[in-house]
C-alpha cells in the first residue's frame, strides 16, 4: 500500500560521502537486517522517537532551501534500508527524475525477494545505486546480519544486466570481515563488474555505542578494536590485487 509520507529518522543537509558532490541525505526508517556493526540502530524499527513523516513536497522544499549547494550533488536516500518504503520511493524517484535532481539510493536490498518487480520499476528513475555488500556466503551473511540471503550480490547482478551505474561499499571489521579469504573473494567479485563506478572500503568505528546504550540494546562489538590506517591499507591491497579493475579506485577507497 502506498504511503503518502516517508518515515525518516535523520536528515543531513550537507552529506559529502553518500554519492557525488554535496548531497541532501534522508535516512529512512526501518531495516530487515541487524548488522553487528550497524551505526544507526535507531533506524531498525518502523518508528522511533526521532521519526518524522514527510511528504514528497516537504522533502523537495528542504532540498530547495539549500539548492545552490547541491549543484554538483543531489539527494541521497539511505537508512535503515529505504527500500522497505519502496512504494513511496518510486513516487519520489519519478518526481526527482522529472525535476532533474540527481538521486542516489543506498541500500543492502533486504527485501529484494519480496518486492523484486518494484525494484525493477525503480531502476529507470534512480541515477546511482550504492550497494552495501555484507558478505559473500550464507554463513557469514547470517552471522553479520541475522539474514542468510545474499541479496546485495544478487541485486548487483541485476544492475549489471540493466547496465545501471552503481557503487559498492564494504565495512572492514577486525576478525569479522577482514579475513584474507573474504577480501580475496570481494576482489574477484568486483573485478568482474562492468558498471561498478566506485568501490568504498569503510572502516568500522565504535561511535554508535551511546546510541545502543540509549536504546537499551546490547552492543555486540564492544571488544572489537578499530583498525588503523596501515591495516586498512593492507586489506585494500589484497582487494585490489584480485580485482584488477583500475577504473573503480579513487581516493575515496582509502577513506
Amino acid at each position: 500500500m502506498f504511503l503518502s509520507k516517508a518515515k525518516i529518522f535523520k536528515i543531513e543537509s550537507f552529506g559529502a560521502v553518500d554519492g557525488p558532490g554535496v548531497r541532501l541525505v534522508f535516512f529512512f526508517q526501518g531495516c530487515s537486517y541487524r548488522c553487528l556493526y550497524c551505526h544507526n540502530p535507531e533506524g531498525w524499527q518502523q518508528s522511533c522517537s526521532l521519526t518524522k513523516k514527510l511528504s514528497i513536497r516537504q522533502m523537495l522544499k528542504i532540498y530547495q532551501n539549500n539548492k545552490s549547494f547541491y549543484t554538483n550533488g543531489g539527494i541521497t536516500v539511505s537508512g535503515g534500508d529505504p527500500l522497505l518504503q519502496i512504494d513511496f520511493l518510486i513516487k519520489f524517484a519519478k518526481v526527482c527524475k522529472r525535476k532533474k535532481i540527481h538521486l542516489a539510493i543506498c541500500t543492502a536490498c533486504g527485501n529484494l525477494h519480496q518486492d523484486k518487480s518494484k525494484y525493477l520499476k525503480l531502476l529507470k528513475y534512480v541515477d546511482l545505486w550504492i550497494i552495501d555488500v555484507k558478505a559473500f556466503n550464507k554463513q557469514d551473511h547470517q552471522f553479520i546480519t541475522k539474514n542468510d540471503e545474499l541479496n546485495e550480490k544478487e541485486f548487483v547482478q541485476i544492475l549489471e544486466e540493466h547496465k545501471k551505474p552503481y557503487w559498492i561499499s564494504y565495512v572492514l571489521v577486525d576478525k569479522l570481515t577482514n579475513h584474507h579469504s573474504q577480501l580475496e573473494e570481494l576482489g574477484r567479485f568486483i573485478g568482474g563488474l562492468k558498471y561498478l563506478e566506485k568501490f568504498l572500503l569503510l572502516s568500522y568505528h565504535n561511535m554508535a555505542i551511546s546510541k545502543y546504550n540509549n536504546l537499551k540494546i546490547n552492543y555486540p562489538l564492544v571488544s572489537t578494536p578499530v583498525l588503523d590506517s596501515s591495516q586498512k591499507q593492507q586489506a585494500l591491497e589484497i582487494i585490489r590485487k584480485f580485482s584488477k579493475n583500475d577504473k573503480i579506485w579513487s581516493s575515496d577507497s582509502k577513506t
